[in-house]
């Protein structure tokens, strides 16, 4: 395997966004403790190795097929939006990436069967669920406006977050509802931001997400509305002594939404080439989660 294709491999991978999954799956690893589940070191490793790879493996399976239908060539790449662009650079890799996502969704597979043998028949349902997100997310999700809309926030909140923390606490819990449902609404909103500036590449290959679909103005709006519960849920969640009073912190970061929400409203589809709007969307998405987890912990 040569210099192009690894590198070819290695952007398509999009290693900075495996961030979000690393806090996915520490705010799952911080729950368990505040709800005194041992954390079985086995267990935690099998589950970060498979919520990695399920994320990999959508992103290069993103990056080969947007290739293949010729979106790759028509988005103006941003480090949020638009594509790596590794394709289009060395389309010879084309077949090691796609063989690369088998690779890692065969990983997904097995690692997340070894931890239904482990918890439990119930855990199955998660995982069918996500394994068809992944597949299912680039050729026919984006297709579906309100499918698409809440299918990213699904994947790491309900499926990736709850997976993880039912592998390590055997049940659901409200202090996980509530997180689930943080994780849903900001992850949703970074993938609405995102497809901003792609608006008119996307039209042009048949994609319909929810801003093609309904127009740049309800979007705003969506996003605002997702941004307010995701705020909601942690008042709510703080006033019923679900969270402890430590993660009313996590209300910072949260209130940065402002800034992306001032930046649609001013350049819309334009937003991306004013790139603090996105930055700032990518931050409240780590953020808010990760002050969740540390405040769970320090508790």
């Amino acid at each position: 395997m040569n210099r192009v294709i690894i590198t070819a491999v290695i952007k398509t991978a999009r290693l900075p966004f495996l961030f979000l999954t690393l806090v996915c799956v520490a705010l799952a690893f911080s729950l368990a403790e505040i709800n005194q589940a041992g954390i079985d070191t086995v267990s935690a490793l099998v589950i970060m190795i498979t919520a990695l790879s399920a994320h990999i493996t959508i992103n290069i399976l993103n990056e080969y097929m947007d290739f293949k239908s010729g979106l790759d060539f028509e988005t103006v790449k941003t480090p949020f939006s638009g594509g790596s662009g590794a394709l289009p650079e060395y389309p010879e890799a084309a077949i090691w990436v796609l063989s690369t996502a088998i690779f890692t969704v065969l990983i997904t597979l097995f690692t997340g069967l070894w931890l239904v043998m482990q918890t439990g028949v119930e855990l199955l349902i998660a995982g069918l669920a996500g394994l068809i997100l992944i597949v299912s997310y680039t050729p026919w999700i984006n297709r579906h406006p309100l499918i698409c809309l809440i299918a990213p926030g699904m994947g790491f909140g309900p499926i990736m977050l709850g997976g993880s923390f039912y592998v390590l606490a055997g049940e659901v819990t409200t202090s996980l509802i509530f997180s689930s449902l943080v994780v849903f609404f900001l992850v949703n909103n970074l993938l609405v931001l995102n497809q901003f500036p792609d608006i008119d590449a996307d039209r042009k290959v048949g994609r319909k997400n929810i801003i093609i679909s309904h127009g740049i103005n309800k979007s705003i709006f969506i996003y605002s509305l997702f941004s307010l519960a995701a705020g909601m849920a942690i008042v709510m969640a703080v006033y019923q002594q679900v969270f402890p009073h430590l993660s009313s912190w996590s209300l910072g970061p949260w209130l940065l939404t402002v800034i992306p929400v001032y930046g649609m409203i001013k350049h819309r589809n334009q937003i991306g080439e004013h790139k603090i709007y996105l930055a700032t969307n990518v931050l409240i998405t780590l953020l808010v989660p990760l002050v969740l987890a540390l405040s769970f912990i320090l508790s």
